[in-house]
Order: C-alpha cells, then sequence, then structure tokens
C-alpha cells in the first residue's frame, strides 16, 4: 500500500510474525527503547503516523516518535488509560491526536475488499466459543496476542 513501516513487538514470536509480513523496522520494546530506534531509522526526523493499540504505557514515547506535525491514533487501551501529556510539546510539535473506535460501514466494506483483492491479510491468532469470551478478554490483557482474537457464536 505504499508505506514504509515499523513495528514494536515485545516478543520474538511477534518479531517473526511482523518481519515476515514486511514491516522494515521491528523493534522489540523489552531490549530497546523504540523511540531511539525510530528517530535513528528516520534520520532524527521521528515518522508522519503512529497507530498505537496499548495505550497510555506507550504513550509519551509514541509521541516522542513523531515527526513535527505527525499523527498519533489510538485504539487500544490494554497498558492503563491515564496518561501525561506535555502541551507545549503537542503545541511545538503541532501533532495530531486521534482515537479510533470503529469506522463506518463503507471503510468496513473497503477494508473487506481490500482483504478479498490479496491486498491486505488478517492474521488470526486464536479463535474462543462465545461462551468463553472472558477467557478470550483474559488472553487479550496477556498481551501474548499475535493477530486478531475471535468469539464464535
Amino acid at each position: 500500500m505504499g508505506a514504509q513501516v515499523a513495528s514494536a513487538v515485545g516478543s520474538a514470536e511477534k518479531f517473526d510474525m511482523v518481519t515476515a509480513s514486511g514491516a522494515e523496522l521491528v523493534i522489540n520494546y523489552n531490549e530497546e527503547r523504540f523511540v531511539e530506534r525510530v528517530l535513528d531509522w528516520t534520520d532524527g526526523i521521528g515518522v508522519d503516523v503512529v497507530i498505537d493499540n496499548i495505550g497510555a504505557s506507550v504513550f509519551e514515547d509514541c509521541l516522542s516518535a513523531l515527526r513535527v506535525g505527525g499523527t498519533f491514533v489510538n485504539f487500544g487501551l490494554v497498558g492503563g488509560i491515564k496518561a501525561t501529556l506535555n502541551i507545549r510539546n503537542l503545541f511545538f510539535r503541532q501533532h495530531t491526536l486521534k482515537g479510533s473506535f470503529m469506522g463506518s460501514m463503507n471503510e468496513l466494506r473497503r477494508g473487506l475488499a481490500l482483504l478479498r483483492d490479496g491486498k491486505i491479510k488478517a492474521y488470526v491468532d486464536k479463535t474462543y466459543p462465545l461462551k468463553e469470551a472472558a477467557a478470550a478478554h483474559r488472553y487479550i490483557e496477556s498481551r501474548a496476542v499475535k493477530g486478531k482474537v475471535v468469539l464464535v457464536p
């Protein structure tokens, strides 16, 4: 789709999966600071967009990895819900902060078409019967997930 992708992961298993998916830079954040690696990778400029599914525990580092005028998008909170924001940095670095809960029906249709046409891939890590939804949530909260977790009716 034309993007250069960097990804931060927390385990060797996730490292291998993300590398195989085509990410150009993969950082195990348990072994090194991803901000420093991203800034090295971008010659100190930072990235255009950070898409974060963790939340508060990585918020400051995500903003530090953004270029001036970059956009931060969050869609997950397993790393906590309360973060500190240095408003001066937001002002001077002209960042845009967005939360993303779900998309529109048109966005869903476009995404499904990309899947159907083989332009993107969905990785299903585990499936759970609906009656085991609590176990699925515990698995997600463990941060061991390597792809999607699906509840099956």
